[in-house]
């Protein structure tokens, strides 16, 4: 049994994946049960983001907040983003969570979440109650837009409970500009209204462009809205788009228990 009072994890673990991407995965230490999994998606800096030491990583902080609000445990996978080295990093993405999602090819995120489950299938649930899926910056769209392609055509059969964008970019007119079909139709961004949709943001944080990432995730929940879809939304006092604001997200989504207590 789990006391609250000790470190829920110990350790990284290295995912080596069949074109030799790695990804990381934390695992509770008591192996002797079965947890619920969080995917991470990172953003443009890379898998590093989740582990910059001298904002505190994501091992330490993990520990920090289980022992303050005593969530469930569970599994933890920092995935590598996939995609082909002569792409730059936006193409990749766009690739992952726009038509290579639709069409459910090869080398997509879903692969990889099944990978990953058939590799720690004796202590990982695979259930949609016991799956959820999150990412910051362009992470964080990816992870909408990747919960979105499921929900419609049923990727795999992956299902998420709780959804969480942390300062996601502005995938609702960046897509026009780079010709990305996949979005053109706004009507298309919904989602199932029995998940958790989550989106946090600094009020500060601004955007490449020199815009505002607040106003970027009002728009995105303005038309969430509109077809159908409810938000929680989450602002911290952040005025840099970096780890500061991507931490205070994640812990606010973390507080809002997005798995049941297990039997």
């Amino acid at each position: 049994m789990n006391n609250i009072n000790d470190d829920l994890y110990d350790k990284f673990e290295d995912i080596v994946h069949k074109d030799g991407r790695v990804s990381h995965i934390m695992i509770p230490k008591d192996h002797s049960k079965m947890y619920p999994v969080l995917f991470l998606i990172h953003g443009m800096k890379g898998i590093h983001e989740w582990n910059e030491e001298e904002h505190g990583n994501i091992l330490h902080n993990m520990n920090n907040w289980y022992r303050n609000y005593n969530f469930v445990p569970m599994i933890v996978v920092m995935l590598m983003v996939p995609g082909k080295d002569s792409m730059n990093y936006e193409q990749r993405q766009f690739r992952i969570y726009g038509d290579n999602v639709r069409s459910n090819t090869p080398g997509n995120i879903a692969d990889d979440i099944q990978y990953v489950r058939e590799s720690f299938k004796k202590i990982m649930l695979s259930d949609k109650e016991h799956t959820a899926i999150a990412g910051l910056s362009l992470g964080g769209a990816g992870a909408l837009f990747y919960a979105i392609r499921c929900g419609q055509r049923k990727v795999n059969s992956i299902e998420f409970k709780a959804i969480g964008a942390f300062s996601p970019s502005d995938f609702l007119w960046l897509p026009q500009k780079m010709d990305a079909s996949w979005i053109k139709n706004k009507e298309e961004l919904k989602l199932d209204k029995n998940s958790i949709h989550f989106m946090g943001v600094g009020i500060k944080e601004k955007t490449l462009l020199e815009g505002s990432f607040e106003d970027t995730v009002d728009r995105y929940e303005n038309v969430f809205r509109e077809n159908g879809t409810a938000f929680r939304i989450v602002k911290n006092t952040s005025n840099k788009h970096a780890y500061s604001s991507f931490n205070a997200s994640l812990e606010s989504f973390l507080k809002i228990n997005i798995f049941k207590k297990l039997k």
